[in-house]
């Protein structure tokens, strides 16, 4: 037989279930005995797959009425669910919150309702309608201070409406402050009544500034802000707008902040302080603003993200969300920034993030400063930063991240601090840095590294100190060293070590030999400044090959 029609014979075999010898000789016998049996099982095969019907539902998973297979597929049960009747209801996509989906008639609908000023709860009263040039709050009668503020003008006086038919006039940057009567105002289904706040410079005066400000404990009761609306297009600074005194009760109930103008804000620092319970930010274009250093620092509430589309002309982001809860942030918006030094500085929360697009950043020191969570961080395009230190101190979680276009990196100190889960890293491309000191300081899990970039590194002080996984290391041709401490402090593991043609002197060679452990590793100093004067003793006592040739 053929060795094509061995092959064809075999295929269709196979397919059909019959067993083949190894060796097919050339017997008539044997064929006519082997189509018999192919005959035999053409007329019984069916060529449809044959379905194994099990599975894990039970009836109050299927649809009531439809039916399924049990889990041993040989019983065929009848559903009970009922879904449940949305038929009835009549919501439309500007009825529910946007961000926030529900079914209606069956069908999913995704919310496109941004709240009025006071539209939280039915019951508040909208202060969305605050006139031009104006400030408005919402407040209600808890706690045991006054309200208090301070507004700066650029002339004359501020006028205050508090809502409860008094008002008052105060000088610019004159302490505002008021005693509610208890029940007085709009009645609330909370249990508390509210009061609306209205500010307004006086004729031909313009408001510049509004920082709420903490009054003594004994001057009385004060009213908890519930939300705030500004709508003046001369202010120039909102910073420390809600200071963080007391902010866990002074602001635990705040729930919105609206900017309708802001075309003359300039300063924005720290403007919500430690706000827990805020669920609603609507920020306007921010042209003149330049810098949202701390903008949103230590701002806790249910803010799952931020819109950030206005803030495309700010350069300086530094500490904008220090303390943080999100878990993801998009900050492609942030196009502009060049300075985001602690930019992500203890959200201990934060998994992922993606700082590609902001690619004029130069300063990026502890720009992701204990992001304890954080495991996946895309830093591409960032060729332009310069200051690197700390950059992932304390990242616990980080295991990979490619930083090979981080080229002009000059100032590494501490940039990997303490990354506990770093498994590996490519530096080859940061052949600028000078200050690598604490580089690697603490990174338990990394096993080899090559460092032989650093030819421009005057400080490599504890760069790979407290590393206890460290297998392997070459800091092979680093011909600027200066400072040299205690390289390779408490590194039990560490059996292979290259320094050749680097700038070590004898007493610094000295002192690395004292950190070796003790055990039997290869340490190769050829070509070093002081490798023919060091005492290459302190090493081979240890159990160590020292190879200076």
């Amino acid at each position: 037989m053929s060795r094509e029609y061995v092959y064809k014979f075999r295929e269709i075999s196979n397919q059909l279930g019959i067993a083949v010898p190894e060796h097919l000789a050339i017997d008539q016998k044997q064929i006519r005995r082997f189509m018999t049996e192919v005959e035999n099982k053409l007329n019984t095969y069916d060529p449809t797959p044959v379905l194994v019907l099990t599975g894990d539902a039970t009836p109050g998973d299927v649809r009531k009425d439809k039916t399924f297979y049990s889990d041993d597929g040989t019983i065929k049960e009848v559903g009970t669910l009922e879904p449940l009747d949305t038929s009835d209801a009549t919501a439309v996509d500007s009825d529910i919150l946007d961000g926030k989906t529900a079914y209606v008639n069956g069908l999913k609908v995704a919310g496109t309702l941004v709240p009025s000023g006071g539209g939280l709860l039915s019951d508040w009263p909208n202060i969305d309608d605050c006139p031009l040039g104006s400030i408005r709050m919402l407040v209600n009668d808890t706690g045991n201070r006054h309200l208090g503020f301070v507004c700066s003008t650029d002339a004359g006086t501020y006028h205050v409406d508090w809502g409860d038919t008094a008002s008052d006039d105060f000088a610019s940057e004159e302490v505002a402050h008021h005693a509610y009567t208890k029940g007085s105002g709009t009645a609330c289904s909370l249990g508390y009544t509210t009061f609306v706040v209205t500010i307004t410079p006086s004729v031909g005066n313009n408001l510049l500034t509004i920082k709420m400000v903490e009054l003594d404990e004994n001057i009385g009761e004060y009213s908890v802000l519930l939300g705030i609306v500004l709508n003046s297009a001369t202010l120039t600074s909102i910073a420390e707008m809600l200071p963080g005194f007391n902010a866990i009760i002074y602001y635990q109930q705040l729930l919105f902040v609206k900017i309708l103008i802001g075309t003359s804000l300039v300063d924005t620092s720290d403007m919500l302080g430690q706000v827990y319970s805020l669920i609603l930010l609507s920020l306007p274009s921010l042209p003149a603003l330049l810098s949202a250093e701390s903008m949103f620092s230590s701002m806790y509430g249910s803010l799952d993200n931020i819109d950030l589309s206005s803030l495309a002309n700010i350069t300086n982001v530094s500490s904008i969300f220090n303390m943080c809860p999100f878990a993801y942030i998009d900050v492609s918006a942030l196009v502009s920034v060049t300075d985001a030094s602690s930019m992500f500085t203890n959200c201990y929360y934060l998994l992922d993030v993606d700082v590609s697009s902001l690619i004029n950043i130069t300063n990026a020191n502890a720009m992701f400063n204990s992001c304890m969570a954080l495991e996946f961080v895309c830093v591409d395009n960032l060729v332009n930063v310069a200051n690197a230190s700390a950059m992932f101190c304390g990242c616990e979680s980080l295991r990979l991240v490619d930083i090979s276009d981080l080229v002009g990196v000059t100032n590494a100190s501490s940039m990997f601090y303490e990354c506990s889960s770093l498994e590996g890293i490519n530096i080859s491309n940061l052949v600028n840095i000078t200050d690598a000191s604490y580089m690697f300081y603490g990174c338990s899990s990394l096993e080899v590294i090559n460092a032989s970039s650093l030819i421009n590194a005057t400080d490599i002080s504890l760069i790979l100190s407290n590393c206890t996984a460290l297998v392997s290391a070459n800091l092979s041709g680093l011909v600027a060293i200066t400072t040299a401490t205690q390289v390779f402090y408490e590194n039990p593991l560490l059996s292979s070590v290259n320094l050749t043609g680097s700038a070590f002197t004898a007493p610094q060679l000295n002192e690395i030999f004292t950190c070796l452990p003790t055990l039997a590793g290869t340490i190769t100093i050829t070509g070093t400044t002081g490798a023919a004067t060091c005492d290459k003793t302190i090493a081979t006592n240890k159990g160590w090959t020292v190879i200076d040739t």
